[in-house]
């Protein structure tokens, strides 16, 4: 499985990889959740910018193997 190569434990990066995987999962099962139900649905651009400013916020609340992983997010 690639996931657990890119999550060992022997590696510098693994927690923010896998902070990462679980961001990105779980703002794909939100969209999933949002077209099934309420039927609505997000551009992939938004759905971006939407990923981006939830990694943000995940770093504020103190992911530093994120914030090591993806660095500074500002919008310019």
């Amino acid at each position: 499985m690639w996931f657990l190569g890119l999550t060992s434990n022997t590696t510098p990066s693994a927690p923010g990889t896998r902070t990462l995987i679980i961001l990105i999962v779980w703002t794909i099962w939100r969209e999933r959740n949002n077209r099934i139900f309420r039927g609505i649905s997000t551009t992939a651009a938004r759905l971006f910018d939407g990923l981006r400013d939830e990694a943000g916020l995940w770093m504020a609340a103190g992911a530093k193997g994120l914030a090591s992983l993806v660095g500074n997010l500002s919008r310019e």
